[in-house]
């Protein structure tokens, strides 16, 4: 660019002021207006020098200059509208733009927006890309990655609230509909600036967008005495998000008092279901029988003998310094059947022997906590007795200590006995099931008539373990050579097979090729009860549970 004389282009702006009239391309009159090597190196843009130069700018694909350029014409909102400027408002319609300025010859100037401000939205919307909307806002937050050093970067600091506030009325509705995430940024970034100063529309999305409940409602209530700039009436929306915020913190007056600023009926009715159902919700979760709230401690006596000695047994096998870790990392080897394993430390729950700690109560919705198999697993537990520290080591010797003391120990015992025989066979058949990988193997599942059967027989866990295995290895076999007629018949093979084998023990025919115990895992449940009845590993594998068996243990050690 060469040097134009000063004082030309003060001539050629003042004829142009007193015709009031431009003509021609507004490029080229930008051109023409726009001195090529300004003092300062444009560092003192006024607000005709940063319209031209964004105006040459944009036409001319330097998006970096166009940015900082037009965003500069925030700092001159609230001096006299600039000539330049004012001709262009008034003389648009005579002018020719280039296509990638046509945009200016449809900006709205009729409306109560300050005149910049409609430029500057201008600029923004016509942007190619969402991306390229989205680096004006950048540049608005001084978070461009590349900026233009030769002319001034905005500083939002330096502008007065007002203006800020209106800056965000004007152009928030862009992002809404191009980027929400970059609004949510936006605002954050606005209201961190002006605060006690903020308009209801920045204080509209703070309480939209925070995502904590308490500050949604802080929101909602400055949003009421908040300056309006916006023709849009968020009242409404404000009263609906702010209702369901304090539903969820159960604030209920404060639900309430929004509730009655809500006119549309659809709403109105669907919050007071919310609310309806959140006050259920909390009595059924005050009700459930896993709450800690509910669970006083037990006193030692009115615990019955098998469930001190299924306590046990979890202590041995998940207990620590503190309680019981989960089953999921620490009770694999608890029951030989894990099924069991879940049931009974469940049981144990309701019973308020053990109890979930309070701050991870709180923590489920009543959703989760209708999944309580889930919790049962993968929680960890207190105990709940008292005078019993929550401790493996000592409240193990207290238990067993209680446990000597009971006359009914040996029927306890054997009652555990029975349930890890009958646990052998469920385990046994569950493992060759599953290493059939076959669509009937997954349909199979045992009846109540064979598991009662499976009991009253009370027959020892080697026999039962090779009952389960020959069954399946039998229905497999025929299954395989294609001797079945789906998956239901081969599923009632099955049955007959495991049926087959009890009538011949019943008859006396059945001829016994299990084996006996070998390098197996030693669960819980065979540990505990080898302390207190004092029975071997190997019988309680190998032989029929036994009440005389373990009296005459219990006899001996006494």
């Amino acid at each position: 660019m060469k040097k134009r004389n000063k004082k030309k282009i003060n001539k050629l702006f003042q004829n142009r002021q007193t015709q009031q009239k431009l003509i021609g391309n507004f490029y080229d009159i930008c051109q023409d207006f726009l001195p090529r090597n300004a003092e300062n190196n444009f560092q003192n843009l006024n607000a005709d020098q940063s319209f031209a130069l964004a105006v040459i700018s944009k036409a001319n694909a330097n998006h970096v200059v166009t940015r900082q350029a037009i965003l500069n014409l925030l700092c001159h909102i609230g001096e006299n509208i600039s000539p330049l400027i004012n001709e262009f408002i008034i003389n648009k319609n005579s002018l020719s733009f280039t296509e990638s300025l046509s945009f200016l010859q449809n900006l709205n100037f009729s409306n109560h927006i300050h005149p910049y401000l409609v430029i500057i939205k201008g600029f923004i919307e016509s942007a190619s890309s969402i991306a390229a909307i989205e680096s004006y806002f950048n540049c608005f937050m001084g978070k461009s990655t590349k900026y233009d050093n030769s002319i001034p970067r905005l500083n939002v600091k330096n502008l007065h609230p007002e203006i800020i506030n209106n800056f965000y009325e004007i152009t928030h509705r862009i992002l809404s509909i191009k980027k929400p995430n970059k609004l949510k940024e936006f605002t954050f970034f606005i209201y961190k600036i002006v605060k006690d100063n903020a308009s209801q529309s920045i204080l509209f999305f703070m309480n939209y967008f925070t995502q904590d409940k308490s500050n949604q409602i802080s929101f909602a209530h400055l949003f009421l005495t908040a300056k309006n700039y916006s023709i849009t009436d968020y009242s409404q929306s404000l009263a609906y998000n702010t209702c369901f915020a304090a539903i969820d913190l159960e604030r209920f007056e404060e639900a309430n008092y929004w509730l009655k600023k809500i006119n549309n009926s659809e709403k109105y009715t669907e919050i007071e279901n919310y609310l309806l159902n959140k006050k259920q919700e909390i009595e059924e979760i005050s009700q459930h029988p896993l709450n800690p709230v509910n669970s006083s401690p037990l006193s030692l006596e009115n615990i019955s003998t098998i469930d001190l000695i299924f306590l046990c047994i979890y202590l041995d096998s998940c207990g620590d310094n503190w309680g019981l870790k989960s089953l999921h990392t620490h009770g694999q080897y608890t029951f030989p059947y894990y099924k069991t394993t879940l049931e009974i430390l469940k049981s144990l729950a309701i019973k308020k022997l053990i109890k979930i700690p309070i701050s991870s109560f709180t923590n489920y919705s009543l959703r989760d906590l209708n999944q309580i198999d889930k919790i049962i697993e993968y929680e960890n537990f207190h105990l709940n007795i008292q005078d019993v520290p929550d401790s493996k080591i000592l409240a193990l010797k207290i238990l067993l200590d209680e446990i000597s003391n009971r006359i009914d120990k040996a029927e306890s015992c054997y009652e555990i006995w029975k349930k890890i025989v009958l646990d052998y066979f469920f385990s046994a058949l569950e493992y060759h099931l599953n290493n059939l990988r076959n669509s009937w193997a997954k349909d199979f599942e045992l009846n109540e008539k064979i598991i009662s059967d499976l009991s009253l027989l009370n027959l020892s866990a080697k026999i039962l373990s090779y009952i389960a295995k020959n069954s399946t290895t039998f229905a497999a076999g025929l299954h395989a050579k294609g001797n079945t007629f789906g998956n239901q018949y081969t599923c009632n093979l099955l049955f007959k097979s495991i049926n087959y084998h009890l009538e011949w023990i019943k008859d006396g025919n059945f001829i016994d090729k299990s084996r006996s115990r070998g390098k197996q895992p030693i669960f819980s449940s065979e540990n505990i009860l080898k302390i207190i009845a004092n029975i071997s590993l190997e019988d309680i594998y190998n032989t029929n549970p036994n009440i005389d068996l373990i009296y005459t243990n219990i006899s001996k050690n006494e």
